[in-house]
């Protein structure tokens, strides 16, 4: 006879049938739970690829060309993701004792998404491309007087004009173009190329296609996983990003709490706030401030140090930060924002808020309040009136406005110009038409205050927007460029150039603000240090992961 469950559980009283039921449920029970502690004891979990991430921007796509987008423009985020740059694709950097001559070889699997390698004839073209006047490119300034030339097809070799020991700052923001797709157009007609919105790349992610409205406007841009980037580079884990374009702040946020997109970045607080589901924000340190650029030619009173480091004694900056950043921003003390390791707090002891030590140094150029006047005068009796131009945008406008407050409060009298930020960008600024500017400045991670603060950047299209003159700074500022990166020569140059320049108050150094990123809870793997511009957002884009799995420890 076989045996038989059945047979024996028929020998078995009800009761104890139920006893032995109960025994197998718990031990079915306990068995589970053993595995799962098992399993959650011997496993980690760790990214896996796959998933769709979606992102929302403000603005539209025009130029996917790394030789034509501007910074800050949705353009520069595609073109970071779809496009290597020079350290990713190059084997190595090398460079002689001077500086002057550098020489990039390229990795022998570095290839365009359709599997044809890149050479430094594409190096060679994209700069060659920027230099071309008729390009109109922003990085033409960046790359004149640098010489490339061809070693072989897989090592070119820059020749500089001056010794600098930050070229690797401009390597970095050089990502080639195919020159296959691009040889046979004039450089004046690069703007007209359909592959400036269906782009050929070499980075983590690939076009795959875009929507448009019947107006013209772009809904949405898709990117796939490029698989060939892995032999470079770490390939990413997440299969797509889609990114759905927006007309402003608000439709951006009402899709963000709708579910149509899963993240964005802003600058300001307001939109950061504004979601209606649980979120992540990272409010992460910038290297851009805000200042407020003396313009001594334009009104001889700024030609005094005292009144201008009077007019910054006057100014409370943790008020402006309280105002209009709401409490989102830092104070700056000098030419080199705390969110940088090249920061000297010692240039504080320069620029704190001191109304008393104000009120003196007024007195010492001979200004006067009559009795009974809540406004200062001139020793002869004139007036005094202080104009500042500003953008007619978020944050400047409201920056000059807080400063305007604040200097007639203490009966300095003060008027603000804000104007349309193109009017400012192509005539203000290139004119050198203000007495103060209220402006800011981006500084790269290894920062050059060559364009900022070296005397021959006074005037256009030099950024030396308070045509700051000082041999001193000048002499330092020479040095810093053949200083390497690395050494403590450059800590000591960049500590005294911050108090040289803090002591002659050239500009009033007001506020660097914070990038806010914001993205539902499925998404991992984030982690944003600093953000010089917002697409640097997108720097660790290969750690980002939707879905994840279990691996043995």
């Amino acid at each position: 006879m076989g045996f038989s469950y059945r047979t024996v559980l028929k020998t078995f009283s009800r009761i104890e049938r139920i006893v032995f039921v109960a025994c197998f449920v718990v031990l079915l029970l306990s068995g589970g739970f053993l595995i799962i502690h098992f399993l959650g004891s011997s496993t980690i979990t760790a990214p896996d690829k796959g998933g769709a991430y979606h992102e929302g921007v403000v603005g539209q796509p025009s130029f996917i060309n790394p030789v034509l987008a501007k910074n800050g423009t949705p353009d520069k985020d595609l073109v970071t993701l779809i496009f290597a740059n020079v350290p990713t694709i190059a084997q190595s950097i090398k460079h002689d004792d001077a500086f002057r001559t550098w020489n990039v070889r390229i990795k022998e699997n570095a290839t365009w998404e359709d599997g044809s390698p890149i050479t430094s004839d594409d190096i060679i073209f994209t700069v060659q491309t920027i230099q071309n006047q008729d390009t109109l490119s922003p990085l033409l300034s960046d790359w004149q007087n640098i010489v490339p030339a061809r070693i072989s097809e897989r090592e070119v070799q820059f020749q500089l004009l001056n010794s600098y020991a930050l070229f690797e700052n401009l390597l970095a923001e050089l990502r080639p173009i195919p020159k296959k797709l691009f040889a046979d157009i004039s450089p004046a007609n690069l703007k007209l190329s359909a592959y400036n919105l269906e782009p050929i790349g070499s980075g983590p992610f690939v076009y795959s296609g875009l929507s448009k409205r019947r107006d013209g406007f772009i809904d949405s841009f898709s990117l796939i996983r490029n698989s060939r980037f892995g032999a470079i580079g770490s390939e990413p884990y997440i299969d797509e990003i889609k990114f759905y374009f927006f007309e402003n702040e608000e439709k951006l946020v009402r899709a963000y709490n709708m579910g149509t997109i899963d993240g964005f970045g802003t600058q300001l607080l307001s939109t950061a706030t504004d979601v209606q589901v649980h979120s992540s924000r990272q409010d992460v340190p910038t290297s851009k401030y805000f200042s407020a650029f003396f313009n001594a030619s334009a009104n001889e009173l700024l030609a005094s140090p005292s009144i201008r480091e009077g007019l910054t004694r006057i100014t409370n900056s943790q008020a402006i930060i309280e105002r209009v950043f709401r409490n989102t921003a830092v104070v700056v003390n000098g030419p080199i924002p705390p969110s940088l390791e090249a920061y000297n707090p010692a240039v504080e002891a320069y620029t704190s808020f001191n109304q008393d030590a104000a009120y003196q140094l007024f007195k010492n150029v001979g200004w006067e309040k009559e009795e009974g006047s809540a406004t200062w005068k001139q020793e002869n009796g004139d007036d005094i009136l202080f104009i500042i131009k500003t953008p007619d945008a978020w944050p400047l406008r409201d920056i000059a406005l807080e400063l305007q407050r604040q200097w007639n409060a203490f009966g300095v009298p003060t008027e603000v110009i804000s104007l349309d930020p193109q009017i400012i960008n192509d005539d203000t600024i290139r004119t050198r038409n203000y007495e103060i500017l209220v402006f800011g400045n981006i500084l790269s991670l290894h920062p050059d205050l060559f364009s900022f603060w070296h005397s021959s950047e006074r005037f256009y299209p030099g950024l030396n927007l308070s045509l700051y003159e000082n041999k001193t700074v000048d002499d330092i500022i020479k040095s810093l460029r053949t200083a390497d990166i690395t050494s403590s020569k450059r800590v000591s140059l960049l500590e005294e150039i911050q108090r040289e320049i803090a002591s002659d108050y050239p500009a009033l150094f007001i506020a660097s603000p914070r990038y806010f990123y914001v993205t539902r809870g499925s998404i991992e793997g984030i982690s944003l240090s600093l953000v010089s511009l917002p697409h640097d957002r997108f720097d660790n884009i290969a750690q980002w992961y939707l879905k994840t799995r279990r691996l043995f420890k």
